[in-house]
């Protein structure tokens, strides 16, 4: 599918180039067959029905979507340790994690 994805934005590209209906000169296609190449590297295929752990703690599951060709839903379920006593007392607030996501390809760690 990214694949097709990125074949309709070179033609959309190209026909804006041969038509000028885009504002950028030379239009570009948001992403094209070398970008997918790049990114289908980090991908990682992962079995419908199957259980995996995808990180400590935290398993996903895939099923099969049905009324879409090759759909999936995913459940995940992550295991959380039980809340010790003292921070269930504690007067510290909640909150976000300060952790951004990147643009980066390169997996992030917080």
């Amino acid at each position: 599918m990214l694949r097709d994805s990125a074949r309709l934005q070179m033609e959309a590209a190209e026909h804006a180039n041969q038509h000028g209906w885009s504002k950028h000169r030379p239009a570009k296609p948001l992403y094209d067959d070398d970008d997918v190449d790049h990114t289908i590297t980090y991908f990682d295929p992962v079995p419908v029905g199957g259980e995996i752990e995808i990180m400590a703690g935290t398993k996903l599951m895939l099923y099969h979507g049905g009324h879409i060709l090759g759909s999936a839903w995913a459940h995940l379920t992550r295991r959380t340790a039980a809340p010790s006593p003292s921070a269930a007392t504690s007067a510290a607030p909640a909150t976000r994690s300060s952790c951004r996501p990147s643009r980066s390809p390169a997996p992030t760690s917080c």
